[in-house]
């Protein structure tokens, strides 16, 4: 259970700096709204919104008990707080796409969550933040990908970069929304996805 997990980790390092709510699932079957049921949504919301706040709150509590952390940075000394929280949305974080219903409304939740957890936990030194990655080359991409060999050419023809995203380009986003050097920021998601979303109306 997350908590045992959460429990574990504070007895072995002695505090938690950092967590990376990663965990989640993406859509195998395309259905308009009006096919999508309540069990699929449901799956959906368990795994990509409840399992995300059970994160946070395990979390949280050890990260208020906490001494706040600090760094000398280009020869000052600067407080980096308690700890810092990252979750996981998706361009579909800011943009709609045809048939995944279930998918983009809890991608969006993401960003909904992220805010107000930033919000409720700013008061204790806690950062919180996501990032929304575009298409990446993730072993679930990699096997549609090979299921349908135009999808390459397809996916690169709407990225202005012209190409998809590798998994250590999203991994140093992390690492850097998680440093020192984000220090200030919080409740946002930063969007990393070549510019996908940049041709299309987001909300």
């Amino acid at each position: 259970s997350v908590s045992s997990v959460v429990a574990m980790a504070e007895e072995r390092f002695g505090r938690i700096d950092y967590l990376v709510n990663s965990a989640g699932i993406g859509i195998r079957e395309h259905r308009p709204v009006d096919q999508v049921d309540a069990v699929e949504m449901s799956r959906f919301w368990q795994v990509n919104i409840i399992g995300t706040v059970n994160c946070i709150q395990a979390v949280a509590a050890v990260m208020k008990k906490q001494s706040i952390a600090t760094m000398t940075i280009r020869g000052s000394e600067r407080s980096v707080g308690r700890g810092v929280i990252l979750n996981l949305g998706s361009a579909n974080s800011y943009m709609a796409t045809p048939d995944v219903t279930p998918y983009v409304t809890t991608k969006h939740a993401v960003i909904g969550l992220t805010k107000n957890a930033a919000l409720d936990l700013a008061q204790h030194d806690i950062r919180v933040v996501a990032i929304c990655p575009g298409w990446t080359r993730t072993p679930m991409v990699q096997e549609a990908m090979d299921g349908n060999p135009k999808l390459p050419a397809m996916m690169s023809s709407v990225i202005p970069m012209r190409r998809i995203a590798s998994p250590e380009e999203i991994a140093d986003v992390i690492l850097f929304m998680t440093s020192p050097g984000a220090s200030y920021v919080t409740g946002v998601g930063w969007i990393v996805d070549g510019g996908l979303t940049l041709q299309v109306q987001t909300c």
